[in-house]
């Protein structure tokens, strides 16, 4: 009986969780399940009549952005950089089990090779960001987790993926969402990650 009620705590903690995170991020995830779908659309890269599609947007990629931003292709994620702000207004990925399992990657931040100097940031753009008074964290928008195994997992450390996060946000309820969605695709083999 104690354990059918660990169970049953743990299952209303988690799905508690889940809601509270989605609650107050609601853009922050909308997965899709290739498996829920009866006919997976076909989309490339490019722009069509009604937007833009590439292959990590189950279907069209999130909307809303500036016509100004620059749309930047780095195979494993796409992202829309915002002229102004030097951050991304989105950032889609697709999810797969193949390229979570590698060995350790390091954090090596670096500008983003697409962007002009004068529309994204370099590292130094960070210096002190971590300390008192700011405790801001590099936050990933595509975690490096997701892409260890790929061959250009190094895209994710440019900085147009990265937005100034609180530590405790990053480290937290992000850092929790992030699992999910590396759990989901080990059980339903791909999971698109893209902001509406």
């Amino acid at each position: 009986m104690k354990t059918k009620a660990r169970i049953a705590l743990s299952s209303i903690f988690i799905f508690v969780l889940i809601s509270i995170t989605l609650a107050v991020f609601p853009d922050f995830l909308t997965t899709y399940f290739s498996s829920q779908f009866s006919k997976k659309e076909t989309v490339s890269t490019g722009i069509k009549e009604k937007g833009l599609y590439h292959s990590n947007c189950l279907g069209q990629c999130p909307g809303g952005a500036t016509n100004d931003n620059i749309i930047v292709d780095h195979e494993i994620i796409i992202l829309s950089s915002n002229r102004i702000t030097k951050f991304a207004d989105w950032v889609a990925y697709k999810v797969t089990p193949a390229n979570l399992n590698g060995p350790e990657r390091k954090r090596n931040w670096a500008k983003d090779p697409h962007l002009d100097i004068k529309f994204t940031l370099i590292p130094g753009d960070y210096k002190g960001l971590s300390q008192d008074p700011f405790n801001f964290d590099r936050g990933h928008q595509a975690p490096l987790a997701h892409f260890k195994n790929h061959e250009k997992w190094y895209a994710v450390n440019y900085l147009s993926n990265i937005t100034p996060q609180k530590k405790n946000l990053n480290r937290g309820v992000w850092r929790i969402v992030e699992g999910i969605e590396r759990k989901l695709a080990r059980t339903h083999g791909e999971v698109y990650r893209s902001p509406s």
